[in-house]
């Protein structure tokens, strides 16, 4: 029974020493892939050997430049200016042209500091997505409720306007959608840190 009785404190420090092992590895763990590093972990006997690799392009900091998501978003972002451009010449407007031209060309200037790598881009970005959504919203909620009163026409009939709401909320969740992911991504992407220190 003395034999038993002894057994169990060493084995509960052994438990006790695992489990700490595993809880600083699993901190390690996080704490790494907040950061961005790709994590290799392999179990050793009762401990956890937490094995780093990092992606070395700029010193030990990962990756950087115009690439990766970056690049998806500037490329995604083209079109999307283009349809709010449109959208918005057409708010006081019969959708001129030369107007269309302008309103693109004012979104588009955040769009080219990324490719200049100018440190101001994320912030730039952070506002042009925000500002072009927010348009498009309220750009779509007046054409809705006033444009039609103000052109001396009638307003839409409730069948009208139950037609026309799958598109016109979609079109609000992409936008607002499409602004939130990015911003996200603008404030927490090791790619955008090291590309605009």
């Amino acid at each position: 029974m003395n034999a038993v009785r002894a057994s169990k404190p060493a084995g509960v420090f052994w438990s006790a020493a695992f489990l700490t092992l595993q809880i600083d590895a699993a901190r390690d763990l996080t704490r790494d892939l907040r950061g961005g590093t790709r994590l290799h972990v392999g179990y050793i006997g009762y401990g956890v050997s937490v094995q780093r690799r990092r992606e070395a392009l700029m010193g030990t900091d990962g990756v950087q430049g115009v690439g990766g998501w970056l690049l998806v978003y500037v490329i995604g972002s083209i079109p999307l200016m283009l349809f709010y451009s449109a959208g918005l010449s057409g708010w006081f407007f019969d959708y001129p042209l030369p107007l269309m031209a302008v309103i693109f060309l004012a979104f588009a200037i955040p769009l080219l500091l990324i490719p200049l790598k100018s440190p101001a881009a994320p912030q730039w970005n952070i506002a042009l997505l925000w500002v072009s959504s927010t348009l498009i919203v309220l750009r779509m909620a007046y054409g809705v409720l006033f444009q039609r009163i103000l052109e001396g026409r009638p307003r839409l009939s409730s069948e009208e306007l139950l037609d026309a709401l799958p598109i016109l909320l979609g079109i609000a969740v992409f936008s607002l959608g499409w602004a939130l992911v990015w911003t996200k991504y603008f404030q927490h992407s090791v790619r955008v840190g090291n590309t605009f220190p």
